[in-house]
């Protein structure tokens, strides 16, 4: 965070709008997404998002994603849809690939929430063959992670056994994501095994802290 601030300074020093507000924007994801100031950032998302123009559609493309997350988390359904449907008509609108990717795996969790697990399921595989494998390793993760969550509650409450759940593809995905360098992905898979890291810090990711 102490990086987000000082390089927001030296893009005012640089005169450069455009990195400014670039910056701001992943400053304000960044604490969203782990919980830093919760009692702020839902409406400070939603004012840096009414700022953006439709033309800066990357910008606020991604706001309008993490809006939707966060308001999942906060239970608020009807809200997270609304957010990702205004992200879904830039999205397509501009051809964003790898958006399109995170928006179908935001449909899908919201989806799989709903207790509509084919339907879920089908948006996973939908996204996975957007999938460029050579660059997109942390989505790959998150895919995973998410098909893999979707197969072991269709397997629990007895609708079938779910053939993907057994897939090759999940056996070396801690050694794999281990390797990723994200942070958060690591976090959910090590609570899926029961793990906790000890020396990971308190207080560096709140929401994670709480989950756990």
């Amino acid at each position: 965070m102490r990086s987000f601030s000082d390089a927001k300074q030296y893009a005012k020093l640089l005169g450069d709008g455009g990195i400014l507000q670039a910056v701001e924007t992943a400053q304000l994801i960044h604490s969203a997404m782990f919980g830093l100031n919760p009692e702020v950032d839902l409406s400070n998302l939603e004012a840096l998002c009414a700022k953006h123009s439709e033309e800066d559609d990357y910008s606020k493309s991604r706001l309008l994603i993490e809006l939707g997350r966060i308001k999942t988390l906060r239970g608020d359904v009807r809200g997270a849809w609304v957010s990702l449907n205004e992200a879904c008509r830039l999205i397509y609108a501009s051809n964003n690939r790898r958006y399109s990717i995170l928006i179908n795996l935001h449909y899908a969790y919201l989806v799989h929430l709903q207790g509509e697990q084919h339907q879920a399921l089908n948006l996973v595989r939908n996204a996975e063959k957007e999938l460029d494998k050579r660059v997109d390793r942390c989505l790959e993760f998150a895919m995973l992670g998410l098909e893999k969550r979707i197969c072991r509650h269709m397997d629990e409450i007895g609708i079938f056994k779910c053939p993907a759940f057994q897939d090759a593809r999940y056996v070396n995905l801690t050694s794999e994501q281990e390797r990723s360098g994200k942070v958060m992905n690591q976090r959910i898979v090590d609570r899926d095994r029961g793990v906790f890291q000890s020396h990971r810090l308190l207080g560096d990711d709140p929401l994670g802290d709480l989950i756990d």
